[in-house]
């Protein structure tokens, strides 16, 4: 019998102005219609520098999963963003949940600049495009808590050897009250589930 992929799913909780992030009502819907093709664990992990990665970082730890994939909502962004790569970089100018505003620029002043995702973001794009879903490939993370997790995540799997394969996705916001939420935020979770499905082949 062949041994299913261990995923390790994540989202965020509401910051600033998003009263409801979608990262997180994605992963809700998508552990509550899961189904036996993979073993999914999920998180919904804190809006905040220190406690996200501390957060994630145990649960990759604990549950050594195969692949860990990251939902971070991009406010800017009407599509669907596979982020193949973590910028060494910090804004000094938004706090976080704790109130936290990082003081230098940067995530590490003696770490590489950037960090790559393993996973083949081609091959999940045009996996997408066959089912008919649209997504970009993206190489700016931002300079928020997205990409301080994926660069710490990145880094991690790399100093410790892990096995682990991890991806950011970004997803565009959605849940304010426009007249089609709800279909579109079926396609959103489709879409990512679709994803998900992809590491399980």
């Amino acid at each position: 019998m062949t041994q299913r992929s261990k995923i390790l799913l994540s989202g965020f909780d509401a910051f600033g102005k998003l009263h409801r992030n979608t990262s997180q009502a994605i992963v809700e819907a998508i552990i509550a219609t899961q189904t036996s093709g993979s073993i999914l664990y999920s998180a919904i992990l804190p809006t905040s520098y220190e406690r996200s990665f501390v957060t994630l970082s145990a649960l990759i730890t604990e549950l050594q999963p195969d692949f860990i994939v990251m939902l971070g909502v991009a406010s800017s962004s009407q599509d669907i963003r596979i982020e193949q790569q973590a910028h060494n970089r910090l804004s000094t100018k938004i706090e976080d949940n704790d109130g936290y505003v990082p003081q230098a620029p940067y995530i590490s002043a003696s770490a590489c600049d950037v960090l790559h995702t393993a996973v083949d973001t081609k091959k999940l794009q045009a996996t997408l495009a066959n089912q008919k879903q649209h997504c970009v490939i993206s190489e700016d993370c931002g300079d928020y808590v997205c990409n301080f997790l994926y660069y710490n995540v990145l880094s991690d799997i790399k100093e410790k050897q892990l096995s682990s394969k991890a991806l950011f996705v970004h997803v565009p916001h959605i849940l304010d009250g426009r007249l089609n939420e709800q279909a579109e935020f079926d396609s959103l979770t489709k879409s990512i589930k679709h994803i998900l499905l992809t590491f399980t082949e």
